[in-house]
């Protein structure tokens, strides 16, 4: 007999972590959502900036609004998808408490998370561009294998917020190790979605980023329980 909690929501036996996402998005779709749009009006100044022929001094502000808010946003979506796959309510004193919560950990944990990936993309590209093919291939490298861990990051942040950027890069390396094929499946199932999302800007709007935090939660849950059976 399931747990039927005082949300209405009931709590049974998790499906198969690739379609856990899909049950957990189905089972609160509205608020879901409404999650999603929170997370995407951060694009808004960025696409207006890119859009609309603004003054250098304007695009530059909207466009680094964007970045900087991206950065306690997605924490904020891991921990709302987190609440999601656990079958809890998504009310608006969850997401209030959730925003409190991963806010300023988020700058200090995603920041340099994400930063370091834009570093190394960068790093790339100038090498790309000054004939140094040697580091060229050594940053694309980089690249692979640190962008392999990326699926974890915010999944590890929204449990721990108190861990450092250090240790949610080593601990996300450390579950690819210790499982490559449950830890690239999401990736690829994440580039999929991300690929609907460039194909139809209302995926990016409405579901795309929560079914791919969605994903990455679900999987954790999965891998985790497999360490202890």
């Amino acid at each position: 007999m399931p747990f039927q909690d005082d949300s209405g929501l009931v709590r049974e036996d998790r499906p198969h972590p690739l379609v856990a996402p899909f049950a957990a998005f189905a089972a609160q779709v509205e608020r879901v959502v409404l999650v999603n749009v929170g997370w995407s009006l951060q694009l808004i100044p960025a696409l207006v900036a890119f859009a609309f022929d603004l003054p250098p001094l304007a695009r530059t502000a909207l466009t680094l609004y964007t970045v900087l808010a991206l950065i306690p946003a997605t924490g904020w979506l891991y921990q709302m998808a987190r609440h999601a796959a656990d079958h809890d309510h998504l009310s608006p004193e969850v997401a209030r408490e959730a925003l409190e919560r991963m806010f300023l950990p988020s700058f200090r944990v995603l920041l340099p998370l994400f930063g370091s990936m834009g570093l190394l993309f960068a790093v790339s590209a100038w090498a790309e561009a000054g004939g140094l093919f040697g580091i060229a291939v050594a940053a694309r490298l980089a690249i692979l294998l640190y962008g392999t861990t990326m699926l974890w990051w915010g999944v590890l942040h929204a449990q721990y917020p108190t861990w450092s950027a250090v240790r949610v890069a080593l601990e996300a390396a450390r579950m690819v190790w210790r499982d490559p094929a449950p830890s690239l499946l999401p990736i690829g199932a994440t580039a999929i979605s991300l690929l609907i999302g460039v194909i139809s800007i209302g995926g990016i709007f409405l579901a795309v980023p929560i079914l791919i935090a969605l994903l990455g939660t679900t999987m954790a849950d999965y891998l985790k329980a497999q360490v202890h059976s």
